[in-house]
């Protein structure tokens, strides 16, 4: 949820929850160098309603910061409609790009948790997205919830939407809550012990 119009539900299941925290620590553990997050994929299916990417959020793989708000509308899982200006536009063209029908699924949801990240980084020291180092940064920022949209089939999420589409938004002053439990309240971590 957000102010901005964010009002988005979806259902883990059983599916795992993954930390990633820059350390292959464990067997069967595989991560990369920059993250700070936790993140979950949802079931096929049940993500539903509307993601606001509100000016300043970060299309990381796009490499673009918003400028113009973007309202991004699922049902059953699938993006039905994304409204908006210039950075909309964008979105639609890049998604329409992979030419698959999978590329427009909801991926996976992700809650950043590195207080040391500056949301800037991408302006400041611009590096290209397809490498990932900006978007771990994005992906990382405390407080901050992601919702990506393409596949989910790795071994990290093991989900059943496969794409060559793996789109990163993150969003900062949102709120989610999982199940009852209010977790993060307007990009602020509501558990005492997780607050910056």
């Amino acid at each position: 949820m957000s102010d901005a119009g964010t009002d988005f539900t979806a259902i883990r299941g059983k599916r795992p929850v993954v930390a990633h925290y820059g350390v292959a620590d464990d067997p069967g553990h595989s991560d990369f160098w920059g993250a700070g997050v936790v993140e979950t994929a949802p079931i096929e299916g049940t993500a539903e309603g509307t993601i606001v990417l509100d000016r300043g959020d970060q299309m990381f793989y796009m490499g673009r910061y918003v400028d113009d708000p973007v309202k991004i509308i699922f049902k059953e899982g699938r993006i039905i409609d994304i409204k908006g200006g210039l950075d909309a536009f964008l979105l639609r063209k890049h998604l329409e790009s992979y030419q698959e029908e999978n590329a427009w699924m909801a991926g996976h949801v992700s809650m950043g948790f590195d207080k040391r990240i500056s949301w800037t980084t991408q302006a400041i020291a611009p590096v290209s997205p397809e490498l990932g180092f900006s978007g771990g940064v994005a992906e990382s920022y405390y407080g901050n919830i992601q919702l990506e949209i393409g596949n989910n089939d790795d071994m990290n999420f093991r989900g059943k939407n496969r794409s060559n589409a793996h789109l990163g938004n993150c969003m900062l002053n949102s709120s989610l809550y999982l199940d009852d439990l209010h977790f993060i309240d307007h990009g602020v971590f509501v558990p005492e012990e997780l607050r910056a």
